[in-house]
């Protein structure tokens, strides 16, 4: 075998290595994608719910204080 053919022969086999992690690493691109996009939406998810709870927290807090005002008020 001539040696240019060795050369092609392992240029050929690093070819196929190369495309294989090229492969692995669009998978690995691919999944990172959901993730983060999992992870987003849960994100978002929570950041609603501190805003509902933030919001009940200031009715309730307002309530509690009028329910205050209304006892202080019948022990006149």
């Amino acid at each position: 075998m001539k040696t240019i053919d060795i050369i092609l022969k392992a240029i050929g086999n690093l070819e196929g290595k190369v495309d294989g992690i090229n492969s692995r690493l669009d998978r690995v691109n691919g999944t990172i994608k959901t993730h983060d996009d999992r992870i987003n939406d849960n994100e978002h998810k929570i950041d609603v719910n501190i805003g509902k709870v933030s919001v009940a927290s200031a009715i309730l807090g307002f309530i509690g204080a009028c329910v205050i005002a209304f006892v202080g008020f019948l022990n006149r």
